[in-house]
């Protein structure tokens, strides 16, 4: 026992040493996080920092020592058990049950009345929790939109290495080069629009179908499109049905179907057919569209200078082939920007987890239970009573 009171009075006078060894060699003006503090040195008194130093606080762990200590000095066998009689309690009030500070509404349920007995846990009243509910889903759609972000950031962050490898500016799409807007030497900026993609290799078409047929169809069935100026039919197959309905000026109500096809050759947007899938004609014809018909964009800063183009107007480019090349300085500073906004993105992900999880736990406390077992000694609530958000206090609703 003699050792271990020891070691906790040692504990206190190397912390008392250590504050005053790291006040007395720091210079620079201190800043600390806590409402209030004091350093003393242990051996002249002389106080050496403050803040606030008389503010009433919390004794928080020194409590825990000093209660130890005094343990220490009373009891001679610490692996004895000792009874306490239950008419020492007689002078305590109880514990009180509270609404926390963030709690602010009407009590709409009291289960509860002076007298009873409660268990721990028991729900004792209901606070109305309409303002709560609103927050959790204001955060839940917050977390879903910052989610998103996170995910497009760090995909973007992930590919940025891929992307300008070589020094290089590289085509998402397959197809041939059917304008290029840039030269070398030119500055470009995000949203610059650098060439067109066309590829008529694969066609589309857009056709009405009556909505009642249109539920039968499936992606990836076989549909037939009969040309209008030659009669000829051509095999393809449906891409996708629409699920939205739209009324015709004819007055029917319809959901037009995609379909795509193989090009054999001639085929221009100037061509129209008709579409019949499961022996059911489309309502009206349609032009064809090459389904590659895309704009290259440039999206990754501001001021980027095109070093030198490596395509030709009228070439054809697959996904991945550089367009044009760029300086050493200008990917690093694509890189830093990227992994800027990755970052970015992951602490507004974090602090929207951080709120939605705070929501909950702020729904939880309209809910208010007995923090003890016992019995209700004071009832200071009723149903219609309002309790404030009071952010330095607590509200008594009663006491056990």
């Amino acid at each position: 026992m003699k050792l271990l009171k020891s070691i906790i009075l040692n504990i206190i006078v190397l912390i008392s040493l250590f504050n005053v060894v790291v006040i007395a060699s720091y210079k620079e003006p201190i800043e600390i996080s806590a409402r209030s503090a004091c350093f003393i040195d242990s051996d002249t008194g002389m106080q050496l920092f403050s803040k606030d130093p008389h503010a009433k606080i919390a004794p928080a762990s020194l409590a825990k020592i000093v209660t130890a200590l005094v343990v220490f000095d009373k009891v001679s066998n610490l692996e004895e058990d000792v009874t306490v009689p239950s008419s020492i309690f007689d002078e305590f009030v109880g514990l009180n049950v509270s609404s926390v500070g963030i709690v602010k509404g009407e009590v709409v349920k009291v289960n509860f009345d002076v007298g009873d007995k409660v268990e721990k846990g028991q729900l004792l009243l209901t606070i109305d929790s309409s303002s709560a509910e609103r927050s959790i889903v204001t955060a839940s759609a917050s977390l879903a939109q910052a989610q998103e972000t996170y995910k497009k950031a760090k995909k973007e962050y992930d590919e940025v290495e891929n992307d300008y490898s070589n020094n290089t500016f590289k085509s998402p799409f397959s197809g041939y080069l059917r304008t290029i807007n840039i030269k070398d030497g030119d500055k470009i900026n995000s949203k610059t629009d650098i060439a067109t993609i066309y590829d008529d290799s694969i066609m589309t078409i857009k056709v009405p179908f009556l909505s009642q047929e249109a539920l039968y169809m499936r992606n990836g069935q076989t549909a037939y499109l009969i040309l209008q100026e030659t009669g000829e039919s051509i095999i393809g197959s449906v891409k996708s049905v629409a699920t939205e309905k739209q009324v015709m000026d004819s007055g029917a109500l319809v959901s037009y179907v995609t379909i795509t096809c193989k090009n054999p050759g001639g085929l221009t947007n100037q061509n129209t057919a008709v579409a019949v899938i499961n022996g059911i004609y489309s309502l009206e014809d349609a032009s064809f569209e090459a389904e590659t018909n895309k704009t290259i964009t440039f999206e990754d800063g501001d001021n980027i200078v095109v070093e030198r183009l490596l395509v030709d107007e009228g070439g054809y480019v697959k996904i991945g082939d550089p367009i044009f090349m760029i300086s050493d300085d200008t990917i690093i500073n694509i890189k830093s920007s990227k992994k800027n906004s990755y970052l970015s993105a992951q602490n507004n992900l974090n602090k929207a987890e951080a709120d939605y999880e705070g929501a909950l736990d702020d729904y939880n406390e309209y809910y208010i239970t007995a923090p003890i077992e016992g019995t209700v000694v004071s009832k200071d609530a009723k149903v219609g009573d309002k309790v404030q958000n009071k952010t330095s206090s607590t509200t008594t609703l009663a006491v056990i």
